[in-house]
């Protein structure tokens, strides 16, 4: 952003507007960057799907409570 856009912003809105304003801008290009590293991701590794197949309770022969941990 050159400086005269800058100073002409400043003057045309307050302070947390032009925040704001630039917060929004730069989330905006972030979300369109992230979800083109994910589609070349996608490219080189394929998708997954990463939902629970199965839910499975383990048992040790030391079973113990959370609270047996703690000193």
């Amino acid at each position: 952003m050159s400086e005269e856009n800058i100073n002409s912003d400043v003057a045309e809105s307050g302070s947390y507007e032009l925040i704001k304003k630039r917060l929004s801008n730069q989330a905006e290009r972030l979300f369109e960057e992230a979800g083109q590293l994910n589609r070349s991701r996608i490219e080189v590794f394929g998708q997954f799907d990463m939902g629970v197949k199965a839910r499975v309770r383990v048992r040790t022969e030391n079973n113990c409570l959370a609270r047996d941990i703690i000193q």
